[in-house]
């Protein structure tokens, strides 16, 4: 082998052109601006699915509450957004366990009926007064949560 022989294989290096490297670059940006959209339309149907998740684990806590201390404990919405779980005494309030705003660190996220109350008795059950169903509702999306007479909790309808 000649000595220019060895300098010319010395001075190949392995890598990639500002080409080759450019095109990468522009076919990633595609494919991330196709998809961005689906990906935070998924995380807003996370979060919708977050309130519902709270609602229902705050409804089965209501009943659980009712049977452990004997008497009735009900879901009262106190706003668009907002409810409490109450101990009861018929209509009258004895103690409020704990209040819930079911935005957390979200926007527009509402809850249906405004006016609504769940009602457990001293058995877990529902009473004849209560709702039958929520509907958590965001930008749109519903998803609804229904109790059944039996005080059994469920995502979904009846």
């Amino acid at each position: 082998m000649t000595s220019a022989n060895i300098v010319r294989h010395r001075d190949r290096r392995g890598g990639y052109t500002l080409t080759e490297l450019l095109i990468v670059l522009i076919v990633a940006a595609i494919i991330s601006s196709m998809a961005l959209p689906r990906f935070f339309s998924f995380i807003r149907h996370l979060n919708a699915r977050s309130a519902t998740s709270r609602v229902v684990a705050d409804l089965t806590m209501a009943r659980t509450q009712a049977v452990r201390e004997g008497r009735s404990v009900s879901l009262r919405m106190t706003g668009a957004s907002t409810y409490q779980i109450t101990v009861d005494n018929g209509a009258a309030v004895l103690r409020t366990i704990k209040t819930v705003d079911v935005r957390g660190g979200q926007r527009d996220v509402s809850l249906a009926p405004t006016a609504a109350r769940v009602i457990f008795d001293s058995r877990g059950m529902l009473t004849a007064a209560s709702a039958q169903q929520l509907r958590v509702v965001r930008l749109g999306k519903v998803d609804t949560v229904s109790i059944s007479a039996v005080g059994r909790v469920y995502r979904g309808g009846n």
